[in-house]
C-alpha cells in the first residue's frame, strides 16, 4: 500500500466475516445506495435477509471501512471532523463492488469524492453506515423492526401497502419506478404511437413529423 493506491485486486476473505465476496457485494447492492432513505434501507434489510447473515454483513462492513480508513491515514479529503470522515468511508462501501476498488486503487478519487458538494452525485451523504442494522438490531430483528415502524407512521403504511401487494403475488413500485418503464416502451416505439400515447395525458394536441420531431398545439 502506498499513500496514491492501496494496490489491490481482491479483499482477504476474513474480511467479510463468514460470507463470500461475491455475497457481500449483492448484500451491500439491496440497499440502492446513495438512492435510497436510510431508514428504509434498514428495513429492507431486516425483513428481506436472514439473522445470521446480517450478522456477518454488519461485521464485514465494519471491516471494510478500517481499511478504507486505514488508506486515507491522516489526511481529510472529506475536510470536516470524524463524523464526515467516516460518512465519506461508510459512501464509498456502499457505492458497490466496482467504485470500492476503484477508490481504493486511486486515492485522487476518494479526495475528489471528499471535496465535492455534499449530497451530490460526484460528493457523499450521510450515511450508508445507517442503513445496515447493528449486531443487536439484527439479534432482536421482529423488535426493531416493530420499533423502526412504531416511530415511521409513513413508512408504516409503505409496509403495510407492500405486505398486501405481496400477499396477493404482486410488487409495489414507486410513481419514478412507473414513469422509468414507460419511458423505456416509448423509446423503443415510433413517432406514431408516441403521438397517440401523448395524446391521451396531454392537454394540447400532438402531431408527430418525422425522426425525433412533433408538433404540439401552442
Amino acid at each position: 500500500m502506498n499513500q496514491f493506491s492501496a494496490d489491490i485486486n481482491t479483499i482477504p476473505s476474513h474480511n467479510f466475516a463468514g460470507l463470500t465476496e461475491k455475497r457481500f457485494w449483492e448484500l451491500v447492492d439491496i440497499a440502492d445506495w446513495p438512492n435510497s432513505k436510510t431508514i428504509e434501507a434498514k428495513l429492507l434489510y431486516l425483513r428481506s435477509v436472514k439473522k445470521e447473515e446480517g450478522i456477518s454483513f454488519r461485521k464485514a462492513i465494519c471491516r471494510l471501512f478500517n481499511m478504507v480508513d486505514e488508506f486515507i491515514g491522516d489526511r481529510n479529503p472529506a475536510g470536516g471532523g470524524d463524523d464526515s470522515h467516516s460518512d465519506l468511508c461508510y459512501h464509498i462501501i456502499g457505492l458497490g463492488k466496482e467504485s470500492f476498488y476503484k477508490h481504493m486503487n486511486d486515492y485522487r478519487l476518494i479526495k475528489e469524492r471528499g471535496k465535492a458538494p455534499y449530497g451530490s452525485e460526484e460528493g457523499y451523504r450521510e450515511s450508508f453506515s445507517y442503513c445496515v442494522p447493528h449486531i443487536d438490531e439484527w439479534e432482536n430483528a421482529d423488535d426493531t423492526i416493530a420499533d423502526i415502524l412504531a416511530k415511521n407512521k409513513d413508512l408504516k403504511r409503505l409496509n403495510d401497502l407492500k405486505s398486501s401487494a405481496e400477499s396477493n403475488g404482486k410488487s409495489l413500485i414507486y410513481a419514478d419506478q412507473v414513469i422509468s418503464q414507460i419511458a423505456e416502451i416509448l423509446i423503443e416505439n415510433d413517432g406514431e404511437f408516441i403521438e397517440h400515447i401523448a395524446n391521451q395525458v396531454l392537454g394540447n394536441k400532438v402531431k408527430y413529423i418525422e425522426d425525433s420531431f412533433f408538433e404540439i398545439d401552442a
